[in-house]
């Protein structure tokens, strides 16, 4: 299920597998700064690369075409008012290219990093300042970012059970959509109060103290990307 849900992470062995979450995070929110900020040649080119580090990782583009589907709607609004708004084609089209990479920089580092290593590395960055605070929110941000593969599992589960009941969306768009939305929230709400449950069984504690993940020399060339790519950025904005 992992490799055809977005948002899970998948360990291929890659580079980025093998890096801080730390670093990973950087570069991504490197990319995502520059991507809105940067001028339209630059995120040309920075979508450029990402569509190529993609198909190195052999991102799984048509489970993103058809799970993403609500990304590409909001890409195609993003367009449309831009149109109107700007009346240039060109100008619109980076615009809803600036909203879709954004979303597949955080795919890509989702594929590439696991939450729980996120959560332990954030929890030992904060720890000099926050102390045993710098727990409780890397406990925080790990929950929070397990309910993202929660949610699309849950809807993938429903939509394939529905499916298989012969049901169409088409048919009846309004009464299906409405049907499908209450029992996605009723079908999360229990996921929800079961983690709950087997967390609490567990005694879970989100003070615990977590390992600290040390950094490789694959670190070095992700934070030289990420350096790079601002650097790049910058550049081409004051160009």
């Amino acid at each position: 299920m992992a490799d055809n849900v977005i948002f899970h992470t998948r360990d291929r062995g890659s580079v980025l597998n093998k890096c801080s979450p730390l670093t990973k995070l950087a570069l991504m929110l490197t990319a995502c700064i520059c991507l809105t900020a940067g001028s339209a040649s630059f995120t040309l080119g920075l979508s450029g690369l990402m569509l190529v580090y993609a198909a190195v990782q052999r991102f799984p583009v048509k489970t993103f075409m058809s799970q993403g589907l609500v990304f590409i709607i909001l890409a195609a609004f993003i367009f449309i008012t831009e149109l109107i708004a700007a009346g240039s084609p060109f100008l619109a089209a980076v615009a809803a290219l600036r909203f879709l990479f954004t979303v597949l920089a955080a795919l890509l580092f989702v594929d590439s990093t696991s939450i729980d290593d996120l959560a332990m590395s954030l929890g030992a960055l904060f720890y000099p300042v926050l102390r045993k605070y710098a727990y409780l929110m890397a406990s925080a941000v790990q929950l929070t970012l397990s309910m993202i593969p929660l949610i699309f599992d849950t809807a993938m589960t429903i939509k394939d059970a529905r499916t298989a009941r012969g049901e169409s969306f088409l048919r009846h768009p309004v009464k299906s959509t409405g049907d499908y939305a209450v029992q996605l929230i009723s079908t999360l709400l229990d996921n929800v109060n079961d983690m709950a449950d087997a967390l609490s069984a567990r005694s879970y504690n989100p003070y615990a103290k977590r390992r600290r993940l040390t950094f490789s020399r694959y670190d070095i060339l992700i934070a030289a990307a990420a350096f790079l790519t601002a650097g790049a950025c910058a550049w081409t904005k004051l160009s």
